[in-house]
């Protein structure tokens, strides 16, 4: 059961790389979550809002994200001089060669209720990333499934619904304690290190142990993402379904 397909317009895949930088400067502290992307805006002004890579490595991310198959000879020509191409470039070559899921017309037993139709996408996604059938359900808990698959579940219902689906957030207390005190220590050691001051030794030790905890694996020291006001898959088709 696979959502169907179609291929984006320029604008739906600006809409796209609009909506994923709205989500991503949430979560990213380098992206400007004030900037405002339009087909105008300059490949050198993207990355600067989004936080993205050089040229090439870009374009090779590219292909890997909307599955497609542009040469690297394509990408620079498309992504470099930075300060001179636009995004409006770039969202041509995609719409040319991308395909993207949308919501089906009809969901569950012909149901053609947005919510229905939209539970019907979701279901499609889980058991896409391997999720037992029977764990799918319309209370079954969102945050779980987040911590689990992250983009590779979220990614298909942004593209699918632009702007639908409130901001992400990144919460947990322990997460950003461990970050500033980081952050923190390994400036203010440095420093003091400079001029010789035993204390300064003592920080740095502590931002990298600060560091080694955020290493670990555990939702305690990485904390969680979350979708405000959005706690069960039910909840989730409704804000899916409003866009349709």
């Amino acid at each position: 059961m696979q959502s169907p397909q179609h291929k984006p317009t320029a604008e739906e895949v600006l809409a796209i790389i609009v909506d994923e930088h709205r989500h991503g400067s949430a979560v990213d502290p380098e992206a400007d979550p004030d900037a405002k992307l339009g087909f105008e805006t300059t490949i050198a002004e993207w990355r600067d809002a989004c936080d993205l890579l050089a040229w090439r490595k870009l374009g090779l991310a590219l292909n890997k994200s909307w599955e497609i198959t542009l040469s690297v000879e394509e990408w620079r020509n498309l992504l470099e001089p930075a300060e001179i191409r636009t995004l409006r470039g770039v969202c041509e070559a995609i719409s040319s060669k991308a395909t993207i899921s949308h919501i089906s017309d009809i969901g569950f037993f012909g149901c053609v209720s947005p919510e229905g139709r939209a539970m019907r996408a979701i279901r499609s996604q889980l058991i896409k990333l391997g999720v037992p059938r029977s764990e799918i359900r319309k209370s079954t808990q969102i945050t779980p499934i987040l911590d689990a698959y992250g983009s590779s579940f979220l990614t298909p219902f942004i593209r699918m619904a632009p702007g639908a689906l409130p901001k992400i957030a990144h919460i947990g207390w322990v997460h950003h304690t461990l970050l500033m005190t980081a952050g923190g220590s390994l400036f203010i050691g440095g420093v003091l290190a400079v001029f010789q001051v035993s204390l300064g030794t003592w920080l740095i030790c502590l931002a990298i142990l600060s560091m080694l905890l955020l290493a670990i694996p555990h939702r305690l020291f990485r904390g969680c993402i979350v979708l405000p006001g959005i706690q069960t898959l039910a909840d989730l088709a409704i804000h899916l379904g409003k866009s349709l």
